[in-house]
C-alpha cells in the first residue's frame, strides 16, 4: 500500500494506492515511477505502509490482487499478515480469480492456506468451474488434491445446475483433459 504525491502540470494529486511492489527480495520503503492517467501524467513518489499496519480489508484487497496475478509468494506473505485466503472482490472468490486466469502456484498456495475452494462467485460458480470451463488442467488438478467437490452444481448464470464436469464436457476444446481429471 503506498501513500504520497503525483504532481501534473495543473496541480499536485495527493494519492492512495494499494500496490504489489517487489524488487528482488526486498520490499522497498520508498518507490518511485511513472503513473499515467486519463487525464495526466507525471513520476510519483510514493512511502511504502507496511503490511502490518493495514487495514484488514487492504490485506485482503491485496491477497485478492495476489492472486489475479499468479503471485504466489505474495498471497502467502500477506496471509502470514493476516490475509484472509478467502478474501473477495465483487462477490469474486480469490481462489476462483486465480482459477480463471490459469495461475496454478496461486491456486495451490490458497489451497495450502485453507482457502474455501468451494466458495462461489456472485453467479454461483466455484473455482473447480472455472478451471474445467476455460481448460485450466494445473489448477483443476491443484483444487482437486485440496478436496475441492466436484459434484457442486453452479447455482446461477448460463450455466446453472451444472456441475465442473458437465462444463468441461459440453466445451470439448482443451477442456478434455480437465475432464479426464474429473471423472477419475
Amino acid at each position: 500500500y503506498a501513500r504520497g504525491d503525483c504532481p501534473t502540470p495543473a496541480s499536485s494529486h495527493r494519492f492512495h494506492s494499494r500496490l504489489l511492489c517487489k524488487q528482488g527480495d526486498a520490499y522497498p520503503e520508498l518507490v518511485e515511477g511513472t503513473w499515467r492517467g486519463p487525464n495526466f501524467s507525471g513520476s510519483f513518489t510514493a512511502t511504502l505502509i507496511p503490511i502490518a499496519e493495514l487495514s484488514q480489508e487492504v490485506k485482503d484487497n491485496g491477497l485478492f490482487i495476489a492472486a489475479y496475478k499468479g503471485d504466489a509468494a505474495a498471497s502467502e506473505r500477506l496471509a502470514a499478515e493476516g490475509a484472509s485466503p478467502d478474501a473477495k472482490e465483487y462477490g469474486e472468490p480469490a481462489v476462483g480469480i486465480a482459477a480463471y486466469n490459469g495461475h496454478a502456484g496461486a491456486v495451490s498456495a490458497l489451497v495450502r492456506l485453507g482457502a474455501d475452494l468451494d466458495a462461489r462467485d456472485s453467479d454461483g460458480w466455484t473455482a473447480l468451474k472455472k478451471a474445467a470451463y476455460w481448460g485450466q488442467v494445473e489448477c483443476a488438478r491443484a483444487l482437486l488434491a485440496g478436496g475441492a467437490d466436484r459434484t457442486r452444481r453452479a447455482t446461477g448464470g448460463p450455466c446453472a445446475g451444472k456441475t465442473a464436469l458437465d462444463l468441461a464436457e459440453y466445451l470439448g476444446n482443451g477442456e478434455a483433459e480437465v475432464a479426464a481429471l474429473l471423472r477419475g
